[in-house]
């Protein structure tokens, strides 16, 4: 309340200094307090802003010159797992392709305005990608010659867009070839899972990218609790804020419960912790048992600790599943929640 900022044409910006002793010192003080703030501040949230600026590697894995069509995914609105991981399946297909993939199409919707869970899709989407440009996978136009899929169907559909092509043989032959890599994948997923379709030159790209952007949310990355041998960090994904919609995703507190007895039992200082959303009243048992309930937290940050935690315990569905993927420890997962990973969804 004491600073005042000032601006003339002869002066510039400046800084309004009080005359009177009193006020002059009360001024000083509060500026000295907002620096000292300042001080605290800026680190912790420079590492929580902490998102690669290179290109999108796991996008460019393709060598196809520059007369080769890129593909993208047809742009779906339905939550942030399931876009990032049809994402992920253009990404494989691309990569498989030997081409770019240029993001998700999003021609229906020009303004980019979708949202989940309160957050737009292109601030949570780039973030859990590692990019601090939503451009680079969310476009409302296409770019030059374009094989589009849409997955949202029960079959597969790819055409070509955009300008550039040389006659419609050659869009043909590429929207054959994209169907058919897509199928390859289909193929190699419904037996041993989505991450059996990728190659580990994919995952490697994908992990090593997504985690720089995310490591600095991360709880455990980020926490001053010391950690200790026998003492390992343990995440679980209670899914309650949308499962009203579809009961299927619900899975009781007592699951989580009944793991979490069995990681105490063979790790006595074993750190539980669950990422839900919700009252905290509805996490009461759950509290009482000595887990550490966060609630209503940034997607981001969940999905942050989720992947690097040491024990994952996940949920049904794809954000769950996008931070499985990313986790390179162990990761626990139920019957139902296999069959999910398996290609039923």
């Amino acid at each position: 309340p004491y600073t005042t900022l000032f601006r003339s044409r002869s002066e510039g910006f400046g800084l309004a200094i009080f005359e009177d002793p009193l006020l002059k010192a009360m001024q000083l003080l509060e500026i000295f307090a907002i620096f000292l703030l300042g001080l605290y501040l800026a680190p912790q949230r420079c590492l929580a802003l902490k998102i690669s600026n290179h290109p999108c590697t796991i996008c460019n894995l393709g060598h196809s010159g520059s007369d080769a069509p890129v593909l993208m995914m047809r742009g779906r609105s339905d939550g942030t797992g399931r876009v990032l991981l049809e994402m992920l399946d253009g990404m494989a297909m691309a990569a498989n392709l030997d081409i770019k993939f240029a993001g998700s199409s999003y021609t229906w919707n020009s303004r980019l305005d979708m949202q989940a869970h309160g957050h737009l899709l292109t601030e949570t989407v780039p973030m859990a990608l590692g990019l601090s440009d939503f451009g680079e996978v969310m476009k409302s136009k296409y770019p030059r010659k374009t094989i589009e899929c849409d997955l949202t169907g029960a079959s597969p559909v790819c055409s070509a867009v955009g300008e550039g092509w040389s006659n419609r043989a050659e869009s043909r032959s590429w929207v054959a070839r994209a169907l058919d890599a897509h199928q390859q994948l289909q193929d190699a997923e419904g037996k041993k899972g989505l991450e059996a379709a990728w190659t580990p030159r994919f995952l490697k790209a994908l992990r090593s990218q997504a985690m720089a952007g995310l490591e600095g949310r991360s709880y455990f990355l980020n926490s001053t609790t010391p950690l200790t041998l026998g003492s390992p960090t343990v995440a679980m994904h209670l899914r309650r804020g949308d499962v009203k919609t579809n009961p299927s995703w619900y899975k009781p507190d007592k699951y989580y419960e009944n793991i979490a007895d069995r990681i105490w039992k063979t790790y006595p200082k074993a750190q539980i912790h669950i990422w839900s959303e919700g009252p905290r009243e509805n996490f009461a048992s759950l509290e009482h048992r000595g887990i550490h309930v966060h609630l209503n937290d940034h997607p981001m940050d969940a999905l942050a600790s989720l992947a690097s935690a040491q024990i994952l315990v996940g949920a049904k569905g794809s954000f769950s599943h996008y931070a499985k993927v990313l986790n390179k420890n162990c990761v626990i997962v139920s019957q139902i929640e296999n069959d999910f990973m398996l290609g039923s969804r």
